[in-house]
């Protein structure tokens, strides 16, 4: 499975303007197995680092490498053989006259027959709640439709690597916890890795193990996410802002060596028992 390694990585949009950089010397590195949770206010930087991971936009100094592969000279439809990325936007992601054709797609790319192709575009309608909608334009579809669509359109190809900007946008309580259920699905694949952008802490604590933030263009912390909640600084100094359900899993972590996700297990639980 694949490996990312982040290196020294500055971005600007402005090529003119060299000290009006985005993204400031940035490293890290994701290894299989990771499912990291990228956290930092708006105008961070962090759909600028998906997309330079990508390979849609080229770094103005350091390299992002995807194994051996540098994303400056590789083409983006050779990092997507390995790396798949739902944008924040769905529409960004639609070209097909149908869903049906939107899912099926990538599937035809990668050269499977008309009836496995079939069998696997009508399994994920179904379980994304699109069946209905397959002979109808993407761009017919409600908000939350959408946001759908581009989940399952991406999820269908099944990557090495998933990258996921604010995936619970437009979503409501029923789809986000089915989205917490595909993501989870895809980490039980030996190695599959995940890097999800967000600012739904709670949704990011039910399946991060890390988490990296990013805060005017600097990677300002790093660790895993148990760490995260105890990192009072990041939170006391506005760098992210503690929910209800974060603020209770980190004060029952710092006063007790209770299991983090027999903690998260727990309120899900109450949750949809209030639900």
């Amino acid at each position: 499975m694949a490996k990312i390694s982040i290196e020294d990585v500055s971005f600007s949009y402005e090529q003119d303007k060299k000290n009006n950089f985005v993204l400031k010397d940035v490293s890290y590195s994701i290894l299989p197995g990771d499912s990291v949770l990228l956290l930092g206010p708006n105008g961070s930087g962090k759909t600028t680092l998906l997309k330079l991971i990508m390979g849609l936009l080229k770094p103005t100094k350091g390299k992002i490498r995807i194994d051996d592969a540098d994303t400056s000279k590789a083409s983006v439809f050779e990092i997507s053989k390995k790396v798949s990325m739902i944008f924040q936007n769905p529409e960004k992601q639609f070209f097909a006259e149908t869903v049906r054709e939107e899912l099926s797609f990538g599937l035809k790319n990668r050269g499977l027959r008309e009836e496995e192709i079939k069998k696997k575009v009508e399994e994920v309608a179904k379980k994304f709640g699109l069946f209905e909608y397959l002979d109808k334009s993407p761009f017919d579809l409600s908000g939350g439709e959408k946001r759908r669509l581009s989940i399952a359109s991406i999820i269908i190809l099944d990557p090495e690597v998933l990258i996921v900007d604010e995936p619970t946008a437009g979503l409501d309580f029923q789809y986000r916890n089915l989205m917490i259920s595909i993501i989870r699905g895809f980490l039980e694949t030996r190695n599959k890795s995940l890097v999800v952008a967000t600012h739904d802490i709670d949704f990011g604590l039910r399946i991060a193990n890390k988490a990296a933030v990013i805060n005017e263009g600097k990677l300002v912390w790093s660790g895993d996410v148990v760490s995260l909640l105890r990192e009072e600084e990041i939170f006391s100094k506005g760098i992210l802002a503690h929910t209800f359900t974060s603020s209770l899993i980190s004060r029952v972590i710092s006063q007790s060596n209770v299991d983090f996700q027999k903690v998260v297990k727990i309120l899900e639980e109450l949750t949809e028992g209030l639900m």
